[in-house]
């Protein structure tokens, strides 16, 4: 009775199971009917691995890439029309954990377990992109990219350290220095990127791992220069998910501002279709939060916050989180918080949601909470932070003031920056410190702004200006959180 149930039926049934999730495989093999209605949802999500040998990681429904090319080619052309989405895992020979080893003399970066670490994800990467690189450009997949080791090994020249992470007193012995994490990359030069053909069939890049946590994305251990080639080859993508939420020392610093440099210059180089853009980043704090902050620039420009800005004007979606900025990125300012003449011919037609999450750290390491003026004088005095910094219970407690100029200028930049974007709907900005602040606006363009201020500074007039609003007329917010909360109408003003 089963094989005679209407085609109709039959795949409400399969799309039913597939919720629940039901294996669907058996069901394919019951008889054409059930093949026709059950196996389109098979193939919705295919896992993919760059490697043959597939009884080490995942033998049930996922696909070595060779056997992928294979069933979607020829006779089988048919099937790329019911894959929406490819999770791809780059198989490497070596898992390389992070912060479970120490540098002995002659430790070098440049050793033959990341060089063949890295061959191999070059060759994995090149092969599932000449696979895809003749597809048709209507299909519109998800693709969504992760390394797998082999096996577990330790590089030449190192030895196990069983601590929890890049903590200082993580270490055993004081200052032992950890080996620098291993993210896949194509090396120093272009070459393998320069033969990485053109995929126009995939709308969303994904280098996020899904750990289960909706506020957590794990990064998936390709170096950022790496993600940002690979998405340079995407065509005709819409989407870029993107994560750097990795701890690492601050003895580090050249890793940061190197990871830093390759993400502003590979987001010069992304496709002109790109409209969603989302960034996760965790913040790069110093040893101790009395200490100075960790300078990332490496050079005397910013140029991630530029070309953040630039790659704006073209965006639907931005979502920046713990991404370190400048207080005015977008809407550029004068020393005294005044529009600069180029910055009044900005706009941004498209973008409707802004949503920016960013640490109390600028670029250059200034911070923008600041503790009391007496508190300050006595830690300029400290010469020497080396037993502080191996000291948890010293010196790292939380600040108590918020620079009002930065305050200010942020406020100011995103009123001058609303006003020139039509399609808005949504804005968020929090900046994650002690103290805090968070400004939402809802939007009905051309019409009104409701906006939501949760601070204990008020605007002063500089920002009522950019915001056409009377801010100091308004009654403050009572409670928990002090604030101003109003109605801007007409929106954008004239």
């Amino acid at each position: 009775m089963a094989a005679t149930l209407p085609l109709e039926l039959l795949i409400q049934i399969a799309t039913f199971l597939e919720s629940t999730g039901a294996p669907l495989t058996l069901c394919v093999t019951v008889c054409r009917r059930w093949q026709a209605a059950f196996e389109p949802l098979l193939y919705r999500k295919v896992h993919i691995y760059t490697t043959d040998d597939l009884e080490k990681f995942n033998p049930g429904r996922a696909l070595s890439l060779a056997n992928f090319d294979r069933i979607t080619s020829g006779p089988g052309v048919f099937r790329r029309a019911w894959i929406r989405h490819i999770e791809c895992y780059l198989v490497v020979p070596y898992e390389l954990y992070d912060w479970h080893t120490i540098q002995l003399e002659d430790y070098t970066t440049d050793n033959e377990v990341r060089r063949e670490n890295d061959r191999a994800f070059q060759s994995g990467i090149i092969a599932l992109f000449r696979t895809l690189s003749d597809w048709d450009s209507g299909l519109r997949l998800t693709l969504q990219l992760l390394i797998l080791g082999r096996k577990e090994t330790l590089e030449p020249n190192t030895d196990d350290c069983t601590f929890t992470g890049p903590d200082p007193w993580s270490f055993p012995d004081g200052w032992i220095q950890a080996v620098p994490l291993y993210r896949a990359s194509f090396g120093d030069s272009d070459s393998s990127t320069s033969i990485l053909p053109l995929v126009p069939c995939i709308d969303r890049l994904s280098f996020i791992e899904d750990c289960g946590d909706p506020v957590f994305h794990l990064a998936p251990d390709i170096w950022v220069g790496a993600a940002m080639q690979i998405a340079r080859k995407c065509s005709t993508m819409s989407t870029l998910y993107l994560s750097m939420e990795e701890r690492i020392k601050p003895d580090h610093l050249d890793y940061i501002q190197a990871r830093r440099q390759a993400l502003a210059e590979g987001i010069k180089s992304l496709p002109a279709t790109l409209r969603d853009f989302k960034l996760f980043n965790l913040f790069e704090y110093p040893w101790k939060y009395s200490m100075p902050g960790l300078n990332l620039l490496g050079s005397d420009h910013d140029m991630l916050s530029l070309n953040l800005r630039n790659l704006s004007v073209n965006l639907r979606h931005l979502y920046l989180d713990m991404v370190s900025l400048a207080a005015d990125f977008l809407f550029p300012l004068d020393e005294q918080g005044n529009p600069l003449p180029e910055s009044l011919s900005l706009h941004w037609p498209q973008l409707e949601v802004l949503d920016l999450r960013v640490p109390p750290v600028l670029p250059t390491g200034r911070w923008v909470t600041l503790h009391l003026p007496e508190r300050q004088k006595e830690l300029d005095a400290i010469e020497d932070w080396t037993d502080i910094i191996h000291d948890e219970d010293k010196v790292n407690e939380d600040r108590e003031l918020l620079d009002t100029e930065h305050f200010q200028r942020v406020l100011i930049s995103l009123g001058y920056a609303a006003r020139r974007m039509p399609k808005l709907t949504s804005l968020a900005y929090a900046l994650e410190g002690n103290p805090d602040f968070d400004l939402l606006v809802e939007f009905a363009p051309y019409e009104r702004a409701q906006l939501l201020l949760y601070s204990e500074l008020r605007p002063d007039e500089r920002a009522a200006a950019a915001w056409n609003c009377p801010f100091e007329s308004l009654p403050a917010l009572e409670g928990r959180w002090r604030g101003l909360e109003t109605v801007i109408s007409p929106w954008p003003p004239a």
